[in-house]
């Protein structure tokens, strides 16, 4: 398996070599040899140690040594994280429900649909079809929500719902229908199950960062020792730039912001966004283009999400390490999902 890989990893690093040559003015042989080192060292795929900026010669070897790659970071999170209850983190159906049963905080949840099979409305009825997913809709829901996979991932599928004088519309003014929606999402043959949810908001001091109705959630990574005591190792607040249905950085594609959060008293440090082209990050105090200040800003309810977030560690052992996204509404912090897959691109620099 690995030989009939050799190709394809030649080809990669060439491409990478080349890339981050012309980039960082170095050599393609100074470049490969950097992407090699990194590969052999701390696991780091070439292409994935490109779009981290981390072939930039300017990177001493010392900071280098800091970066935890995708791999490397699974197979940590594999040791600590029990399989058996990947459904329970992983499957929002069932996330929400057993949130609820140990007093975790979640977004309401208003309904579960399956496209293939039946639904379930939170006034106790079934939802079967399109013709039922249009009356649990117009019966059933309020002016504004949210309906996402079930299993999703990245933020895909997500879509945020309002009624505009009358009208289904999503939040990116795009006007749609029951019957259209309920279509779209059987369509989709990445996700047959979908969770419908109330629409949260964005606590005012969030708010006034972004001109964006987006919800906005820190990152907050848990860990619970084998002492049994939970501890919060780092935290990290998406800052959502681009507008859309969901705040998701993936590797800074979306357009969305990363800003560092000092654990102690939930203030933010700094902010990071990709560069143009996509390799490593431009990373300030202040965002740019507007030039508001990030440095400094304090996330409010800060105390009150730390206590809530390792307190739900707790409640999901075996689970000993999740990456909580957590919403700072003004009622308080709201749990919206967790990871026990978190990739290092949400750790601290």
């Amino acid at each position: 398996m690995r030989l009939r890989r050799l190709p394809d990893q030649a080809r990669a690093l060439v491409a990478v070599s080349r890339a981050a040559a012309a980039a960082y003015d170095t050599s393609p042989l100074r470049a490969a040899r950097r992407a090699r080192t990194l590969r052999m060292r701390q696991h780091f795929e070439y292409r994935e140690a490109l779009a981290e900026g981390l072939l930039d010669p300017a990177i001493p070897d010392e900071e280098l040594r800091r970066h935890g790659s995708r791999h490397a970071t699974v197979l940590e999170q594999r040791r600590l994280n029990s399989e058996a209850i990947a459904p329970l983190a992983g499957e929002k159906a069932v996330f929400y429900r057993y949130c609820e049963a140990v007093g975790i905080r979640t977004p309401r949840l208003l309904g579960v649909i399956d496209t293939s099979a039946s639904g379930w409305s939170h006034t106790g009825l079934p939802v079967v079809g399109a013709e039922g997913f249009r009356r649990f809709v117009e019966e059933d829901l309020p002016d504004s929500w949210v309906v996402k996979p079930s299993a999703g991932f990245h933020g895909a599928g997500v879509r945020v719902l309002e009624r505009r004088e009358g009208r289904l519309t999503e939040v990116s003014g795009r006007p749609t229908t029951p019957q259209a929606l309920f279509r779209e999402l059987a369509a989709d043959p990445r996700f047959p199950g979908w969770v419908v949810q109330e629409r949260l908001a964005n606590h005012p001091d969030i708010a006034g960062l972004i001109d964006a109705p987006t919800l906005q959630t820190a990152r907050l990574v848990t860990l619970v020792g084998r002492d049994g005591a939970p501890e919060l190792l780092y935290a990290v607040f998406r800052i959502a730039a681009a507008g859309g249905a969901t705040d998701n950085f993936l590797q800074g594609a979306t357009g969305n912001g990363l800003a560092s959060v000092r654990i102690s008293d939930g203030v933010l440090e700094s902010v990071k966004f990709a560069r143009e082209g996509g390799l490593g990050f431009a990373r300030g105090d202040a965002l740019p283009g507007s030039g508001l200040p990030v440095a400094g800003v304090r996330l409010p309810h800060w105390e009150e999400a730390v206590s809530l977030v390792l307190r739900a560690a707790m409640a999901f052992l075996p689970a000993r390490s999740l990456g909580w996204d957590v919403a700072l509404t003004p009622d308080g912090p709201v749990v919206v999902e967790t990871n026990m897959f978190w990739w290092p691109r949400s750790g601290p620099e």
